[in-house]
């Protein structure tokens, strides 16, 4: 039931971002706005992001499976898939784990902030259908920076993976604006 609502929403999406008014409208969703900053071509980086949000829901819309991490990179363009950290070898992640779990709660907070870039594969499964419950809602250009409006389901919900999207796309210090 939740997949056919969220191929509704997956549809708006695309139609706000293609920039069409969209044919279904929710009031029941919460929303939240965020701003970012941009250092120059601001016009570029929205592109860039409805570039790659559109590629994502197009494909959860028209397939019945989800595609595997290695045509994601097919998939989505060079520029964008080049951000990611590459994955970790066995041996890596053998090691992260022993690091990991021998962590006290500080120490796996240090962890957490040396990454800040995301894995492609951990990234994109936020975007899996039946995990999405968020979607944007507008996107504009202001003097000094850029707003983001999004739409979603249930709260909270996770923003790192829009965080990361507009990072890559050449964005900065997103902050929820109250």
């Amino acid at each position: 039931m939740k997949t056919m609502r969220v191929n509704d929403y997956l549809l708006n999406e695309c139609e706000i971002l293609e920039n069409k008014s969209p044919t279904k409208t929710d009031d029941n969703l919460d929303v939240s706005q965020y701003s970012f900053l941009y250092k120059s071509n601001p016009k570029l980086i929205v592109e860039n992001i409805k570039e790659i949000i559109l590629i994502i829901d197009r494909i959860s819309i028209s397939r019945d499976d989800w595609p595997t991490v290695d045509e994601w990179k097919k998939i989505l363009p060079r520029w964008f898939t080049s951000k990611f950290l590459p994955d970790r070898t066995e041996a890596e992640k053998k090691k992260f784990i022993l690091e990991w779990d021998s962590a006290d709660v500080d120490r796996k907070s240090k962890i957490e902030m040396q990454d800040t870039k995301w894995r492609l594969k951990n990234w994109i499964y936020y975007f899996e259908t039946d995990k999405r419950d968020y979607f944007i809602e507008n996107i504009e250009i202001m003097e000094s920076k850029i707003l983001l409006t999004i739409a979603s389901i249930d709260l909270p919900f996770s923003i790192g993976p829009i965080e990361w999207l507009i990072r890559a796309s050449g964005g900065y210090e997103l902050v929820e604006v109250i």
